[in-house]
């Protein structure tokens, strides 16, 4: 197999967002009250980025596949995953093209690159995982990530004072120049089931108790398949 192209990589399937972008045009287009001065200026701020982000994305892609070819190769080989990674990359190129994000780029990038590599990929699974991805930005990650390498707080009776420790040491993992509250991004990741208090943990009135939380079942699946280690890369 040819590595890709990335200096002239054009996708066979136009993605979603192209096919909103271009009704969109057509649409302002027939309007009157639409000059052609508000055309150029809704080319100067949609459709020149847009084109950017996308020619972008593909090149990044394109450039990752690259360093998988025997894998590809392989792949072309089952229909099962040949469908599996098309659905991947349609999927995640629909994720990448709504977001400037690049933590989360990259993890799409991962999710297409685990795709090609599971012998038995479950679009199901893929579909969930990218529906959890696509609600989550760098802040999250970052978060999901220390959640998982820290030690919770398991047992005693300090756990008001170990809240206020817990929620301090935030904005070090997500950037003091952060303005989302910790509270804000850790109710996301309990709410996208990747992070609970487990039975039995100590609790407190009044208390949000993020410090007796751990990283999920899924949350670990998600992690395992998001990220570049699991699919190989550097």
């Amino acid at each position: 197999m040819s590595p890709i192209d990335v200096d002239h990589y054009d996708p066979p399937v136009e993605p979603v967002p192209d096919k909103i972008h271009r009704m969109a045009r057509a649409v302002i287009g027939a309007m009157p009250v639409f000059s052609g001065a508000a055309l150029e200026l809704l080319n100067a701020l949609i459709e020149d980025p847009f084109q950017k982000r996308r020619t972008q994305w593909f090149h990044d892609l394109s450039g990752a596949l690259n360093q998988v070819t025997v894998q590809v190769e392989e792949v072309g080989r089952h229909q099962a995953r040949q469908d599996a990674v098309l659905t991947a990359v349609l999927k995640t190129s629909d994720v990448a093209l709504r977001t400037s994000d690049a933590g989360v780029q990259q993890r799409l990038i991962a999710v297409v690159l685990n795709t090609i590599k599971d012998e038995t990929p479950s679009e199901e699974k893929l579909s969930v995982y990218l529906s959890t991805l696509s609600q989550m930005t760098s802040s999250h990650l970052k978060l999901l990530r220390w959640m998982g390498a820290r030690q919770r707080y398991e047992h005693g009776t300090e756990i008001r004072e170990k809240e206020r420790l817990f929620l301090g040491e935030v904005p070090d993992v997500i950037g003091r120049s952060n303005s989302i509250p910790a509270t804000r991004l850790l109710k996301d990741l309990e709410s996208l089931s990747l992070i609970h208090s487990p039975e039995g943990s100590p609790w407190g009135s009044n208390l949000t108790n993020y410090c007796t939380m751990v990283v999920t079942e899924y949350g670990r699946e998600f992690e395992g398949y998001t990220t570049a280690s699991s699919a190989g890369a550097d």
